[in-house]
Order: structure tokens, then sequence, then C-alpha cells
């Protein structure tokens, strides 16, 4: 009936009847609350105002105000028959990818077919969005998503939920619709249909993509993990005479809540040094028996000095994570979960909480092998739990890697969704979320040009370089050069070439990487990332690695030669194992394998690149070349290899030139009459500006023969251009 009213009035308004229309818009509005039909009414009041003026206020302004908000806004939902009374980690995630599709569109319903709890609601809006709450009837949901995509004309319709798909699936909306595709799942012919029908599926893990596509193919996807907000300064928390524990959430048997409990009053009986704040969403222990015991166990940490708070607001949420050294994520490992990251793991563990966890596949990729606090079963809780004490009073360092939290950060999911959903401003926070992925992002340069370019580097891209001036070669290590020398030839390479392997430079530069490396150790850095100033960039380089990076790594190019044909891609082709790569101009190193890389290089022995294959081949997978390269090498101008031509080397790397923003600063600082250039790349539209006292001289590609100045030139600017040299004439 509603929509027979609906389509009515819609004909009523078109045809100018704005009087007919209001009165059913009105009627509409009050039979069926929240669905827009309230605008509707507004708009014909309007309409009437503007012929009517001292009946209604606001007359032709107020019309065309609210005409172009209707046609201009651009409008998403997301609809999920998932408990939102609650908070677990599948609200947590809805209620952020709510959050991240407003900061995308200009307005965004969520829709549900439970009422949202307030603490929800608190999240949902906590970046100050305006998100409107939509609660639908559990029953019929097709037709009530047709009329509010009716309504709203939604652009975007994301849907996470549980049971059958046909309860929501629908061809009068389907092509709008992202869906969360479930993580696992028995193939059949229906659910291909629905991933066939889509305008894009969701996955929350590369791995669940690569199970999609091997049952069903390819299609248009994006992947969007549990979505977290690391935060911004990663440090060492105080510790104090306190340890303090906490445990925020749901307390079910799925996540062993009544051994945590038992274990925990334990701990509080033995040791009067601990502090122990719950935060409970529910108590979800169907067996009586079980509830009791639960129950009890509360009664008891309250005699023993925990402080227990019931539906505590997000605010307080985030309050108890920083002010604690221990929490606990202890979701039961199953076949349909152990290929996925905890949201309550993510955010303890981002917030700088030694987080006890379950040892899955999963976890051990993203974390590693050294991550002390694994537990196998739920009996070595009480051993885990003594075991973070004693890590904490010993005073060990404990910093959450920001690589692996950068994987879940809602920024950087918030600029992938932009760039796929096309809008201009896709890279926005790209940077931002790429910067936090390193503990440092060092700048290796040797002089001043060099450290130029890195200026150059950091204020076309945005990138928190830290210069790091190197060991120049030709000033510092003379002496020890003579002694390489005076050695005997050693390995393969210099008896077949019957000379010494190293210059003056590659020496130079192994022992800046060196020097580099023990910066990082100082500082107690996880990860780092070491660029040089020979760097360029991709126009897409922040995406690239965002998408296409591996969990972890102990080694990672952002960049390098491929030399070798033979080398293995992972199932995407987002990257490939190293095989004698060579480069080291983007190269970014875990702290587990500094030492390993000092042993090498400090041997002198082979240049910097090459020593590297030892660590690479120690740590066979888990080194990975990000592909395509999100950075390469201007090869034109070397000071520890020779030049070599940029077209070669990129057909046989790979390189797609037009794809990398090339720009280049060199400076000349004399008087030049004329100016010769030696060069090796031109790309198009390509330019060179020469700066002078009287201004700055542009020339296109065909105008670079022989420029004449005659002027004093500071230095050229080169844009699509790679120069080998220049040569000129000048009165010095």
């Amino acid at each position: 009936m509603s929509k027979l009213l609906s389509t009515q009035a819609a004909s009523y308004y078109n045809n100018g009847d704005y009087q007919s229309a209001l009165q059913i818009y009105n009627r509409l509005a009050t039979d069926i609350s929240q669905q827009g039909f309230g605008l509707m009414a507004e708009l014909c009041a309007l309409k009437i105002g503007s012929t009517n003026k001292d009946k209604v206020s606001g007359g032709t302004d107020g019309v065309k105000s609210l005409d172009s908000k209707m046609v201009k806004k651009r409008k998403a939902a997301v609809f999920t028959n998932l408990g939102l009374n609650t908070i677990d980690g599948s609200t947590v995630f809805i209620s952020n990818v709510t959050r991240m599709l407003s900061s995308v569109f200009d307005q965004t319903v969520l829709i549900s077919t439970i009422e949202p709890c307030l603490n929800i609601k608190e999240r949902t809006q906590a970046g100050g969005e305006s998100i409107e709450f939509i609660t639908i009837e559990p029953n019929n949901i097709k037709d009530q998503l047709s009329r509010l995509d009716s309504t709203h004309n939604f652009e975007v319709i994301f849907v996470r939920s549980w049971g059958d798909p046909a309860l929501w699936h629908d061809h009068r909306y389907s092509k709008k619709v992202i869906y969360y595709w479930p993580l696992h799942f028995k193939p059949d012919a229906y659910l291909r249909t629905i991933y066939n029908d889509v305008g894009r599926v969701a996955f929350q893990t590369n791995w669940s993509r690569e199970e999609a596509f091997l049952h069903y193919g390819a299609t248009r996807n994006i992947v969007i993990p549990p979505l977290i907000v690391p935060p911004s300064v990663r440090k060492r928390k105080p510790t104090g005479e306190w340890v303090k524990m906490c445990y925020i959430g749901t307390l079910r048997p799925e996540c062993f809540s009544l051994e945590l409990l038992k274990a925990i009053n334990n701990q509080l009986q033995a040791n009067k040094s601990i502090q122990f704040t719950l935060a409970i969403g529910k108590i979800l222990y169907k067996d009586k028996s079980e509830r009791a015991k639960v129950t009890h166990l509360l009664d008891c940490l309250a005699e023993n000095g925990a402080n227990i708070e019931h539906q505590a607001s997000p605010a307080r949420c985030e309050e108890i994570l920083n002010e604690s050294h221990i929490a606990f994520s202890l979701w039961e490992p199953t076949p349909e979960n152990i290929n996925q990251i905890s949201t309550k793991f993510l955010e303890s563990y981002s917030s700088g909480c030694r987080t006890i966890c379950f040892d899955t596949p999963l976890y051990r990729q993203y974390l590693g092998d050294e991550y002390p606090f694994f537990i196998k079963d739920i009996t070595q809780l009480e051993h885990a739990i003594d075991l973070a004490i004693g890590h904490l009073k010993a005073g060990r360092e404990f910093i959450p890697d920001g690589y692996v939290l950068s994987q879940f950060s809602w920024a950087n999911h918030t600029s992938i969704l932009r760039s796929a959903l096309s809008h201009n401003d896709g890279n926005a926070n790209i940077s931002k979320a790429f910067n936090e992925s390193f503990d440092c992002i060092y700048g290796l340069y040797i002089d001043e040009e060099e450290r130029a370019s890195l200026n150059l580097l950091r204020e076309l891209h945005g990138i928190d370089l830290k210069p790091f001036k190197g060991v120049d070669g030709r000033k510092d290590l003379m002496q020890a050069f003579t002694e390489y020398q005076g050695r005997s030839l050693e390995g393969d390479w210099e008896l077949k070439s019957k000379k010494k392997r190293l210059s003056i430079g590659a020496f130079g530069h192994l022992a800046s990487f060196t020097a580099m490396v023990n910066d990082a150790k100082k500082n107690n850095y996880r990860k780092i990332l070491i660029i040089e100033a020979d760097a360029i960039f991709h126009k897409n380089a922040f995406q690239i690695f965002m998408q296409n990076r591996p969990p972890n790594f102990k080694v990672l190019y952002l960049g390098a030669g491929k030399w070798q044909p033979n080398v293995t891609y992972s199932a995407g082709k987002d990257f490939y194992y190293p095989n004698k790569t060579t480069g080291t101009f983007a190269i970014a190193l875990d702290h587990s394998v500094f030492d390993d890389c000092i042993d090498e290089w400090q041997k002198f022995f082979e240049p910097t690149d090459v020593a590297l294959w030892h660590v690479t081949k120690r740590h066979e997978g888990s080194c990975f070349v990000l592909n395509p390269n999100p950075i390469i090498a201007d090869v034109s101008r070397s000071k520890t290899t020779l030049r070599r031509s940029q077209i070669e080397l990129s057909r046989k790397f790979d390189w797609e030139l037009a794809d990398y923003i090339i720009r280049k600063e060199y400076h000349i600082n004399r008087f030049v009459n004329t100016m010769t250039i030696d060069l090796n790349y031109a790309g198009e539209h390509a330019e060179l500006a020469v700066e002078t006292p009287r201004g700055i001289l542009r020339y296109k590609i065909g105008d670079m023969n022989k420029l004449i100045i005659n002027d004093y030139v500071a230095k050229v600017n080169a844009s699509n251009l790679l120069i080998s040299d220049f040569v000129y004439s000048c009165n010095d």
C-alpha cells in the first residue's frame, strides 16, 4: 500500500500538484517513520510556499536550497541484521565501516533489524560524524531496503549479514551493494549468483579473497579487515609499582571467560601488586550452572579488589586500555575464524598492551614467531600471565608494530575506498598511514645535493624522512679502503674478475648502512625504511604499498632490480620472493634482522645489496619485493656504480616509467654561458626550468640541444627528464 501511495505522490509532485503530494507524503511520514518522506513533505511545502510566500517561509530560496541538497548529496547505506545491542567485534566493525563511509559520502545511513544500543551509536559517531539510524522489520527486508533506496538513491549499500543472503539480495539494488563476503563458505550456485550480481565484494583478508577467486573467478573487490584508529604515537608505558590488567567485552564460553576470570582471581589472591579492570558488555552464558559460576567469580573478583564496570562508554574503554599493561583476546580458534584477526586484539595491541592471544597461523604471520604472548590452548593461560608480568617487571620493551597496525588503519582503508569508488581525493590521509608503518624512514645522503634531493622527495610525497648523513668513503675511509685493496682476492666474483669488487663509493655505502641500522638499534626501532636520494616514486606509490604488502616481513624491497626472470610470485602477484635481487634505494628492515645485516655488511666483502642476499636466503619466505615497485631508482647518475641507461634497465626490471613522478633538481651554482645536456631519459611533457637572477628559463624537449644562458644558474629543475651530465662553458 505504501509503495502505491509513494508512486501516486511522486506523480502529483512531478505534475506540479504539490498540495496533493504534500498530503500523501505527510501521511507516509507518519505511517513509515524515518524513511525520507518527511523530507519530501518539506519540499512540497516549500514548493507551495514559492507561490504563496505568506503561508510558508523560505520561498524560492528554500526550494533551491533543498533541491540542491537532494540533487548533490552522495549517499551511502550500511545494512546489517547482526545484533547491534551489545559490543563485540562484529558490531564494532559495523560502526567503523559506517564511520568510514561517512567520511567518503555526504550522508550515511545505518540500517539494521535491531535498534543499536547507545554505545554503538557513540562509537559510530566518535569522530563527530552525522549518521542517520534506521531500524527496519526483520521480515520482508528486501522491500524495505528497496523503498529506502528509492527515497535516498544510495550510491553504495554496504551489506554485512548473517544467515541466508536471500533475506536481503534483490536485483532492484544489487549493483549498488558492496557485500562483505563470508570468511568461510561452501560454494553453491546461489552464492555464485550473488557473487556475480553485486556491485563489489569486500573481503576481510587476502586469504578469503583468493579462496573466492579460486571458486568463482576474479571480480571487482576491495579488502576491508577489522578497522581501528592506531595511536599516532606508539611508546612504552611506564610501569610503576602496579601491574595493570584489563578485559573489555562480552563474557561468553567462546572466549573462555570463565577460565580467564579464574586465572585473574588466582593472580589477585597471590599478587598484591596487580590491578584488574573488567568492562562487561553482556554475560552470554546460556547454561545456568556456568552462568552461576561466572556470577560467583565476579563477586570474588570484586572482593579481591577488581574494578568491575558494566556498559562502559567507548571513551572509558579507550581510557582503560591506555592505562593497562596486559590485556586478553581469547576467542577460541575454530575452522570458521582461524583466518581472521580479532578487533579486540587489535584495539588492545595498538594501545600498547601485552595482549595474550591464541597462536594461529594468521596471528603468527602478522606478529612473527618471536611474539611472546601466544598460547596454544587455554591451559597455558596462567603461565602466559606470569610471563607477561615478568616481561613487564623486567623492564623489557614492548611497543606495538606500526607496520602491522597500519594494515588495519581506518585512515588507510578510507583512502582505498575513496580510490575504489572513483572519488578524486583517493590519496587523502594515505601518506600518513604510510609514514606510520615505520618507526623511522631514513633518508641517506652523502653531500648537500643528495640532501636537497631528499627534501624534494619529502615535499613531493609528504613522507616523514629523517635525513641521515652517510659515510663519505673518499673522505673518511681511505686508509681502510687501502687495506681492503691489499687483501687477497676472495670469492667467485673476484677470482673470476681478477680484481677487488668494491669501489671506494661502495665501501662507504656499506659503512653508511651499518651506521643507520646501528642508529635504529640504539633507538629501539622495530621497523625502518631506508630511502636513498636517487629514489623515484610511483604515482600511486602509497596505494600499491598499502594494498600489495605482505602481513609482515624481515626484509621488504619497495623497489629493486629484478635480474632473474624465474622469481616466484604470490597468488595475486602483489609481491615476489627475492632471487639475487639488487638495489637498496627503497628497502625496509625488521628489527629481527638488524644484527644479521650488520654482520654481513661489516665483512666489507660484497656490495650492500649483494651482501643482503645472505640475509634474505637465511629468512626465505619472510622477505619480499612489492610488485609493481612503488619506488624505483634513477640510474642515470650514481656515486657507487657506473651510470646506466634508464630506459634499458626499466625495460628489464618492468618499470613503466610513465607511471612514475620524475622531478629532479640539479644544483649548478655558477655562471653559465652555454649548457649542453647529456639526456638519459625524456618522458611525455618533459620540461627543463633553469633558475637565474632574471627569472626562470623554460625549455621543452626540442629546445635542449644547446642552451644559451649567459647568466648565473642556481639550479636546474627537470620534469619527466633524467640527465646523466651537464656540459657547459662558463666564466669562472
